[in-house]
């Protein structure tokens, strides 16, 4: 489908090591479908978690760099979907940015994802 490559071209140009790529849309769009069918063309390892489950959010209470570290392992790139639901995120995130050299970041969350507690931090 000639949008999907559009979409997967665009979204391949911004990913780049030590910066956050947000994908947002509305609920329901395809946004996880997406990722979840191009991540293993980028050829790289991935860690794919999701904000909806009780230990994702539990893992992103203790912003520790020694924490963000042994999650991401030697993943190369980190994939959080529904990241709205982890509290204060934002902070994770640019610290995982940050300090984890190399790490590419893409956060996935609905319209209603706080941008302001992600923009602050980062």
């Amino acid at each position: 489908m000639e949008i999907r490559r559009a979409i997967a071209h665009r979204f391949q140009k911004a990913l780049r090591p030590n910066k956050l790529v947000l994908l947002l849309g509305p609920r329901r769009v395809g946004k996880t479908w997406f990722l979840r069918h191009l991540l293993p063309e980028l050829g790289m390892p991935y860690l794919f978690l999701n904000g909806d489950y009780a230990l994702v959010r539990n893992v992103f209470q203790q912003k520790t760099l020694s924490n963000f570290k042994n999650l991401v392992g030697s993943n190369k790139l980190l994939v959080i979907d529904e990241a709205q639901r982890i509290p204060a995120i934002g902070w994770g995130l640019k610290l995982m940015v940050d300090e984890i050299e190399g790490l590419h970041v893409v956060a996935i969350g609905s319209s209603i994802f706080d941008l302001k507690s992600v923009s602050e931090s980062l």
